[in-house]
């Protein structure tokens, strides 16, 4: 298959690893997401490769209210330096700490195990086609573009099934979730804030949508501001479209400013408008790169007379968040 959006195309070939620079933080990432709404837990599989440095990051984590940091959630086994396997690909690998991936069909279908501080047998689907973010538009400061080789952004809902034990405790899942992939220079020496906002309900009706602060980190007072739509997508009655406009706005923030309340007003290629409400379900604080503040807000989105789960992920600066931290 081959998708064009946002000037850029995909194919199978991007569901491997790329041809790619000599900069030293040359990143292949990718990250699995499902949020169990009725049980308030979010369940994240997110691993990168480094293949320059020769190095390896990945792992598991799931949490709900009991705990939002990998000290108090539900089950965190995340390592940051691990060495990249011999004969890995983006989607066919095993690390030391038991995480290991197994594309079955590009775009179609994937295998998840862990097994560690917490085990885990998934199955990823697929629901939807990928959507194309392109050259990382709008992601000034996080990624760096280097003449004749792509830099590349895409995203696709499906089915995830399967089974987690965490705390003596077996959760089943078969819920929509999101995968995300990228690749390209990551090193954020100039970013600024994002908000990425997604939910699926069912494989006719979804959307997912970033947003990019206008400011530099010492002007942007990140409470109740108004964003402006970077990209995204949205599907409404199995017809989907490309997020040409909008806003984004988090109306209130926690004490470690994560997303408790959100809102979305967006318009897309079709002329459609999508309105969106969201309210948090759990939060994950999480420094999964250097020099970022992440964090990953469960949230139950109402929007086109339908309720499900998802996710408001909000990156800032570590020096933005530390500043805003200390002053409250």
């Amino acid at each position: 298959m081959s998708v064009e959006t946002h000037a850029i195309q995909i194919d199978a070939a991007d569901e491997h690893f790329h041809a790619r620079s000599a900069h030293p933080h040359w990143n292949e990432s990718a990250w699995f997401g499902v949020v169990l709404p009725e049980r308030r837990t979010t369940i994240y599989v997110y691993f990168f490769h480094r293949p320059n440095m020769n190095l390896s990051s990945g792992g598991v984590k799931v949490w709900d209210p009991s705990g939002s940091s990998e000290y108090d959630c539900l089950g965190y086994d995340y390592n940051r330096h691990l060495a990249l396997p011999a004969g890995a690909d983006m989607f066919d690998f095993t690390l030391e700490n038991g995480l290991s991936v197994e594309m079955i069909e590009p775009f179609g279908h994937f295998r998840i195990r862990h097994r560690g501080a917490l085990d885990l047998d998934l199955e990823w689907r697929r629901l939807t086609d990928p959507f194309a973010f392109g050259q990382n538009q709008g992601l000034d400061g996080w990624t760096t573009a280097e003449e004749g080789f792509t830099n590349g952004h895409y995203q696709q809902f499906g089915r995830m099934t399967g089974t987690v034990t965490v705390g003596g405790e077996t959760l089943v899942v078969d819920q929509p979730s999101i995968r995300d992939r990228s690749w390209g220079p990551r090193d954020a020496v100039a970013a600024r804030r994002m908000e990425l906002m997604w939910c699926c309900a069912s494989e006719r009706n979804y959307f997912s949508v970033l947003s990019v602060s206008t400011q530099g980190p010492e002007r942007d007072p990140v409470l109740g501001v108004q964003d402006s739509v970077a990209f995204g997508f949205y599907c409404r009655d199995g017809q989907s479209g490309l997020v040409t406009g909008g806003t984004c706005r988090v109306l209130e923030r926690g004490p470690d400013l994560s997303a408790r309340r959100a809102e979305l007003h967006a318009v897309d290629d079709r002329g459609r408008v999508l309105d969106a409400a969201g309210t948090s379900l759990n939060t994950l604080v999480w420094p999964v790169y250097d020099r970022t503040y992440q964090l990953c807000a469960g949230m139950r989105w109402s929007f086109d007379g339908l309720t499900a789960g998802g996710e408001d992920w909000s990156c800032l600066p570590t020096e933005q968040a530390r500043a805003l931290l200390r002053a409250r």
